[in-house]
């Protein structure tokens, strides 16, 4: 906690606070261990409990819509003060290109077409409304809203599963209170959605399980769960154990009527989001890098093997981020798989079995861009990991003033280590000093390590930071020194910081590079041009008129570079003939033309396009008219729209 770094990610959080919060956070958590501290918790919850018993039943109703209005309050005011982790920037620029829903599968929301769809519709009325960054607004109220709705589910699940009042609050602060929540705190990404899908799949099968509902209600969400990520197909376990226990119930019929929900569902939101026809089955699930391989790194994109230790530190700061609690949890699991035979209770067994596939996600996962920034999709999956200890405290603790206790501190602990985790989200400083140290060469692909520092770049253009834009584009390079794009970056930046050497020196290596960008091309070229550097100016002008050969401005100046440079009039001809071609009612390129076929003593061919000019112009063709012509210079170098920046 005290000296962050790369390899302890999950429990750093702290280490970027003053010192003195660091020993007030760290001296509650031992502090609650105490019984005198614990059980002043447990006596003050206790009094506000019977005081909110004794108040009227309107007035408890108001009580809790006020809690719910503060907690979404806070949701909005630690809200996620810099968007780097997860695909945050990626999924915020690419949510307006989104025509229509068919576009979602062919887009990076391919993988959780459902919440983009939910998201994209969202951003929609905003923009409509014309409410400003209508993108990011619109993954922030999602974040919010599915925030509120788990808050909701959480106390419909210990209604189920925990006996007394006490017990469920601190039960459902537990599992509220898990890292998981930062989804919550207007998180841009994806994946806020898929959680509440989790936590709302979960708590309808434990209804089902239980008999209080249909089993065919937790099947329809199952189906949703599926359509909000691709993921969500490792739970497939949890449906067959569901349709199982419907089975043995109440038959064949009613169990295949509870996979044939699931499925009808997931096909209906599938269509819905964009997947017609059979772009589901095209849809390349498992191939590419989204498993890790089990002996060597075969692509950029993977940064370690299954079984090695670089992994391992990774799995650990996972389970660590979302639960201080976790390692003990998996160690019930485990109790509960290895004697699942003899757990006589369903709902148990579901919750084992759960926890069982979300590890088995997790662990076999590859996290492209590393995972300590790919922490969210697991936070969902992990749900259940979550869920566990502290239901388990509350259903296996016979003795009730130790099972109380109990749950304080779980409670406690798993709350004090969660808020400074927000709370270093919440505050850009300290957020952007934790993610420029979450890049290692051990545990982050090189894929990875590219993305964050083009983000980063990104970032600090935005900021005005010039230099530190520069000295991350400087790091992408000395791994991928051959991007065409990152070198107009930093041609982009020497603009803004006003040095034209460099500004030209990267802007030509991004177009040596391949980047294929016309306007930028002849941007380049008109400069060079304006600093008499006509061979630089006819090359860059050159590949740019191979890009788009239709620009009679691009024509024009490349004749005059010819003119004014190696004296080329025959190539410099050539270029005005071709201007002539796509615009022949440019009146003044025929002076140009006229000035070169005098120069090359073709006296007929300048008259030609002197009298052209003149019938254009309507001006009378005289000689001391022309001989003024003769000293006319040709186009002057364009200047570069903004659209050429990019």
């Amino acid at each position: 906690m005290t000296f962050p770094s790369a390899f302890n990610w999950g429990t750093h959080q702290l280490a970027f606070f003053p010192l003195a919060v660091r020993i007030a956070v760290v001296g509650m958590m031992v502090a609650v261990l105490f019984r005198r501290v614990s059980g002043a918790i447990l006596s003050a919850l206790s009094t506000l409990n019977g005081k909110f018993k004794r108040t009227r039943a309107p007035l408890r109703k108001l009580l809790v819509v006020a809690a719910m209005t503060i907690a979404v309050f806070l949701f909005w005011y630690a809200r996620e003060s810099t968007h780097l982790l997860g695909d945050g920037n990626l999924v915020a620029r690419t949510l307006p290109t989104l025509r229509n829903a068919e576009n979602i599968p062919l887009s990076s929301f391919e993988n959780e077409p459902l919440a983009a769809y939910i998201i994209w519709n969202v951003y929609g009325l905003f923009n409509g409304y014309g409410i400003d960054d209508a993108s990011l607004r619109a993954y922030q109220f999602t974040s919010l809203l599915f925030g509120a709705a788990s808050i909701i589910t959480v106390i419909f699940l210990t209604r189920l599963l925990v006996t007394g009042p006490l017990e469920r609050l601190l039960v459902g602060l537990s599992i509220l209170g898990a890292g998981g929540s930062q989804l919550f705190f207007g998180y841009v990404e994806d994946y806020t959605g898929l959680y509440f899908g989790c936590l709302l799949f979960f708590t309808l099968a434990l209804y089902a399980i239980r008999q209080r509902i249909d089993p065919v209600v937790p099947s329809i969400a199952f189906g949703v769960l599926l359509a909000l990520h691709l993921g969500s197909v490792s739970m497939l376990p949890l449906l067959l154990f569901l349709a199982y226990m419907t089975y043995r119930r109440d038959g064949v019929l009613r169990s295949a009527s509870t996979l044939a929900a699931a499925l009808v569902f997931a096909l209906v939101f599938f269509w819905i989001s964009g997947y017609r026809e059979l772009a589901l089955v095209k849809h390349p699930i498992g191939s590419g890098d989204h498993a890790l391989p089990l002996f060597r790194v075969a692509t950029p994109g993977q940064a370690y093997t299954l079984f090695s230790p670089a992994h391992l530190i990774d799995f650990g700061n996972i389970l660590l981020l979302l639960s201080p609690f976790s390692i003990l949890a998996c160690g019930l699991a485990a109790t509960v798989l290895l004697k699942i035979g003899r757990v006589k209770d369903d709902a148990w067994r579901f919750l084992g079995l759960a926890v069982g596939c979300s590890l088995a996600f997790t662990f076999a996962l590859n996290c492209a861009l590393g995972m300590s920034r790919d922490w969210d999709l697991a936070s969902s999956f992990e749900l259940s990991l979550v869920m566990l200890v502290p239901l388990a405290c509350a259903n296996w603790i016979g003795d009730a003033m130790l099972r109380r206790r109990t749950l304080v501190v779980v409670c406690a602990i798993t709350i004090l280590s969660t808020i400074p985790w927000i709370a270093v989200n919440a505050g850009e400083e300290r957020s952007l000093a934790r993610f420029e140290m979450l890049p290692d060469r051990i545990l982050w692909s090189k894929n990875a390590f590219q993305n964050a520092y083009d983000e980063l770049a990104s970032l600090y253009k935005e900021k005005k930071e010039y230099g530190k834009a520069l000295e991350y584009c400087d790091k992408y390079l000395q791994s991928d020194s051959n991007n065409a794009r990152i070198y107009g970056k930093m041609g982009e930046l020497y603009e803004l910081l006003g040095d034209q050497d460099k500004e030209l020196s990267y802007y030509t290596k991004a177009i040596d590079h391949g980047m294929r960008n016309w306007q930028l091309c002849f941007y380049v070229g008109s400069t060079y041009g304006t600093l008499h550097q006509y061979s630089e100016a006819i090359a860059v002008t050159a590949k740019g008129l191979e890009i788009n050969p239709r620009s009679a401005p691009a024509w024009i100046n490349l004749g005059s570079y010819y003119v004014n440079g190696p004296t080329d009039y025959a190539s410099a001809l050539r270029s005005f003939q071709k201007a002539i071609e796509i615009d022949s009612t440019n009146a003044e390129v025929y002076t140009y033309a006229g000035k070169c076929a005098y120069l090359m003593s073709d006296v007929d061919g300048m008259k030609g396009y002197f009298h052209r000019y003149c019938d254009l112009t309507g001006r009378p063709f005289e000689s001391g008219e022309m001989q003024k012509f003769l000293g006319t210079s040709p186009a002057a170098p364009q200047k570069r729209t903004e659209s050429s920046k990019q």
